[in-house]
């Protein structure tokens, strides 16, 4: 049972974005020793040579497919299989994620480990109205009016960043009542947690156990078609992943007419590049 749970290997077949993200990772070694970048011109773009080197790259790659960004209702659909901690996990941490637009390797195990550092149960802090701080063992944390994840290491290089959400009506949709019922099963379920205890750990028959990427996207997916595919959701199962969890969160804000600028504060983007991604779907 625990292999359904376990990482598989995954490999990139874009040659110019691994060659790309090589290239960025060196200019920033020497960045960071106050040295000027060697793959650099006097203007900051890369050197022509460089340059013509990604173009010809770019050119023999395989046609991207970005994953279509998620809407809240499949979302909903999701959280309508609650049998089992391992079920009910899934759809706390995808909604968990939705609210604060997270990459799929800060609430699930990746294939490889990287850079970025999943969160962790005692990164998150709830707050009520007078911003105090309330203990994960507060019979009442469910009813907190702020909710604060802590991201300790990004894909970006930004370092305990933290972004926070109020409380909201809805009696299903909301950042605190998702996060809190998060951290209630895994005080509940999971032997030995601790502070360390990252939030996508379930209890697998007494053993604990870290959900993958693969997992949520194999759920996700499953959901889409079970609930009816691209005519209910507008898109197919195949068209979606765990990418879509991210995107669906700007794609929301963006047509709640939240300015760009907005949206990348709370997804922590570096750039405008999101709306590549959400403008044709939009």
């Amino acid at each position: 049972m625990l292999g359904r749970f376990s990482t598989t290997s995954n490999t990139d077949t874009r040659a110019s974005g691994t060659c790309r993200d090589a290239i960025g990772a060196v200019a920033e070694a020497y960045r960071s020793n106050r040295r000027c970048s060697p793959c650099h011109d006097s203007s900051g773009k890369f050197s022509k040579f460089l340059s013509d080197q990604l173009k010809g790259y770019k050119n023999n790659d395989p046609s991207a497919c970005p994953q279509k960004a998620l809407t809240p209702s499949i979302l909903w659909e999701l959280s309508r299989n609650d049998d089992g901690p391992v079920n009910r996990a899934t759809h706390q941490l995808a909604r968990g994620a939705f609210f604060f637009a997270m990459r799929s390797c800060e609430n699930t195990t990746p294939p490889k480990p990287g850079r970025t550092k999943l969160i962790r149960i005692g990164g998150l802090v709830f707050r009520d109205a007078l911003k105090r701080v309330i203990p994960h063992s507060h019979p009442g944390l469910v009813t907190a009016e702020y909710v604060t994840p802590m991201f300790e290491d990004q894909k970006n290089g930004d370092k305990n960043d933290k972004r926070t959400q109020r409380r909201t009506l809805h009696v299903d949709l909301c950042p605190v009542k998702r996060s809190a019922s998060l951290v209630g099963r895994i005080i509940r379920l999971v032997p030995g947690y601790n502070d360390e205890t990252t939030l996508n750990t379930v209890n697998i028959d007494g053993v604990p156990v870290r959900l993958t990427q693969e997992f949520l996207r194999d759920q996700l997916r499953a959901t889409c078609t079970a609930g009816g595919g691209k005519a209910v959701f507008g898109f197919d199962s195949t068209e979606i992943g765990t990418r879509s969890i991210r995107s669906g969160a700007a794609m929301s804000l963006f047509l709640m007419n939240h300015s760009s600028d907005k949206i990348m504060i709370l997804g922590r983007w570096k750039s405008k590049a999101f709306m590549e991604y959400i403008r044709p779907q939009v």
